[in-house]
Parts: C-alpha cells; structure tokens; sequence
C-alpha cells in the first residue's frame, strides 16, 4: 500500500508541480517581404547600444515568416536589427512595441536603397 501511494505521487508529481507555459506578451511574427534570408536578429532596448541576440532564431527564407519567442520577461519597447544573407544589418533605432503589436513585415525599398520595417 505505501509503494502504491509512492508511486500514485511520483506519477502526478510532475503534473502538479510543473509550471503552465504561457505566451509572452512580446512575442511577434517576422515577415521578410524581401529577395534576402534573414540569419540573425538581435534586440536591444533604445539608448541602451547592447544589442541581445534573438535566441532560439530560425532563417527567415524570402517571402516567409516565423514567430519570435521571448521566454523572458523584458521591456516592451525594444529596436531591431537584422543580418541578411546580402551581407545587409539594417536596424531600426526608433523600436517597436512589442506589448501592443504581432507582426513585423520588412522589406526592401529600391528606390531609397533602404530596408524598411512596420508593425502590424
């Protein structure tokens, strides 16, 4: 009887104890509108010049998206840079609000030679 109950806790043990996963309010699609692969992001909190690597980052092909996972917590407003496969690091000083937006779609502007960000 006492190996029983041992074993009735070691079996639900997990199960009470294990903590609920949940989506981070910042967490936000990448949709890369452009002819490039972006293979690296990083972040960093505006003023600050610390730039965070975005960890785990899947390759964004051209004309694909994926979602970005933030696994702690962290300020809501935050820039972005990005490395493409062009050998390009564009960045975005003026940020984004990640509490208040899901999507970032970039893209590249042949007229002003510039990549370009918005939120959605």
């Amino acid at each position: 009887m006492k190996m029983r109950k041992l074993l009735s806790i070691g079996i639900l043990a997990p199960l009470v104890f294990s903590r609920p996963s949940f989506a981070d309010t910042r967490d936000f699609d990448v949709v890369n509108d452009t002819s490039a692969t972006i293979v690296g992001m990083w972040v960093s909190t505006p003023n600050d010049g610390y730039w965070e690597p975005v960890v785990p980052f899947n390759r964004v092909f051209p004309r694909t998206s994926t979602h970005v996972i933030f696994y702690h917590g962290g300020p809501c407003r935050v820039q972005l840079r990005i490395q493409l496969s062009d050998g390009s690091w564009p960045e975005w000083s003026s940020g984004f609000d990640l509490c208040t937006i899901s999507k970032v779609k970039i893209w590249y502007d042949a007229d002003e030679d510039t990549y370009i960000a918005s939120s959605q």
